[in-house]
């Protein structure tokens, strides 16, 4: 039985998709998969801890990703497509990275909060130039997109005031005549 994957990003290139792996020894952890017939995925990010939300930066040279080593979900970004080049982003949570269209910017969320982390490139090497909250949203927020010129954002939020409702699930059924 194959582990279950999850497709996070797929480069802009089309050459590559960062896929996520459950496996009992490592947890989640980050694969890559090359878009050549025949290619077998490689991982990317593994270890004892969760790599999860993995995004390809624009121009293919990082990928932002959250890792919960420290004890909660951090925003890490590495190099690709070799990875060796870690630069840890926050410091008090994050996840769900998702970069701007120019590459300039990381956008993320914790909790009801939305923040961006300004970047600069430094020779080979990112760094953090800034980094600031955005905005509250007012609820926990479940998933969340930007625009590639961070200027719009579409957020899930739960329904306030309304309870989960149920759903039925009817297996095995054969339709017969009516």
């Amino acid at each position: 039985l194959d582990p279950p994957v999850q497709l996070w990003d797929w480069s802009r290139d089309g050459r590559f998709l960062l896929i996520g792996r459950t496996e009992a020894p490592t947890r989640d952890d980050l694969w890559v998969l090359p878009q050549v017939p025949g290619a077998a995925p490689g991982a990317y990010a593994a270890g004892s801890f969760n790599q999860t939300h993995g995004a390809f930066a624009p121009d293919g040279r990082w990928v932002a990703y959250a890792s919960d080593e420290s004890g909660q979900p951090e925003i890490y970004i590495d190099s690709f497509p070799k990875p060796g080049r870690r630069l840890r982003v926050t410091t008090a949570g994050g996840t769900e990275p998702r970069w701007r269209g120019d590459g300039s910017a990381l956008y993320f969320r914790r909790g009801s909060e939305v923040h961006v982390v300004r970047l600069v490139a430094k020779g080979q090497a990112l760094e953090v130039a800034a980094l600031d909250r955005l905005f509250d949203a007012g609820a926990t927020i479940r998933a969340f997109d930007v625009t590639a010129d961070g200027n719009r954002f579409l957020l899930n939020l739960p329904v306030p005031g309304t309870a989960p409702q149920s759903a039925t699930m009817i297996v095995n059924w054969k339709g017969g005549d009516l």
